[in-house]
């Protein structure tokens, strides 16, 4: 199960306990992502999200429930 060794699936299992990890090559590239499309205006809101879980800003319910709650626009 190789998944299960990776740095991200670990990321991931430590912020649905809510424990402190080490950010990963995955996490940088989506905080990266994200900087990126603010910079171009353009709306990413499943990765604002996953920014915002992976700063600590935003609880990980909370993310899902936004991103569920979130409509496509034509832009």
């Amino acid at each position: 199960m190789i998944a299960a060794r990776s740095d991200d699936y670990g990321l991931g299992q430590a912020l649905a306990r809510g424990v402190d990890h080490p950010p990963t090559e995955g996490a940088r590239a989506a905080l990266a992502g994200v900087r990126l499309a603010r910079r171009h205006g353009v709306r990413m809101p499943l990765l604002e999200g996953l920014a915002g879980v992976l700063t600590g800003k935003v609880a990980p319910a909370d993310a899902a429930r936004m991103a569920g709650e979130n409509v496509a626009t034509e832009e």
